[in-house]
């Protein structure tokens, strides 16, 4: 948050940690014609990196895979949608359709971005509060998933 190196994660302000590319998740970004996203793995002398939670959680995969079990997950995501001068798009309730029909196009184009990214939209509707939405997406295996979640955010 102060763009400090944290306390006892044994790095300095030099390169020890490298991003590695995963090919597998190279894909296009619909919102930004002629680019592409691919997430990456964070190695230090070759090898993943201690703190690094995407290697823990492929960690986790594979000792769940050793006792014959299989993670999946999706992650449903909640946020508000405000005008410029910060007053709520909508008034609505939950899931009221007056609700979805003021957000429709950005909305739509939050979707059909997600989409383009090969990321499924399981569910969409208004929340509870004043400009609040909900959109999940399709479970999947846990590291796509969580991928999945970081390109989301």
């Amino acid at each position: 948050m102060y763009d400090a190196v944290v306390a006892d994660s044994g790095l300095c302000p030099v390169g020890e940690v490298r991003l590695v590319p995963d090919w597998d998740t190279l894909c296009t970004v619909p919102f930004a014609p002629g680019h592409v996203r691919v997430m990456g793995d964070m190695v230090t002398n070759g090898e993943p990196w201690p703190l690094y939670p995407r290697d823990f959680l492929k960690r986790a995969v594979k000792a769940a895979a050793e006792c014959g079990l299989e993670w999946r997950g999706a992650f449903e995501n909640e946020f508000y949608l405000v005008r410029p001068d910060g007053s709520a798009l909508d008034d609505s309730v939950f899931a009221a359709t007056k609700g979805m029909i003021a957000p429709l196009a950005v909305i739509d184009e939050i979707a059909e971005s997600l989409l383009g990214q090969e990321i499924p939209v399981e569910i969409y509707h208004p929340e509870s509060g004043p400009g609040q939405q909900e959109m999940s997406v399709r479970y999947t295996d846990a590291l796509r998933a969580a991928d999945h979640q970081v390109a989301f955010r």
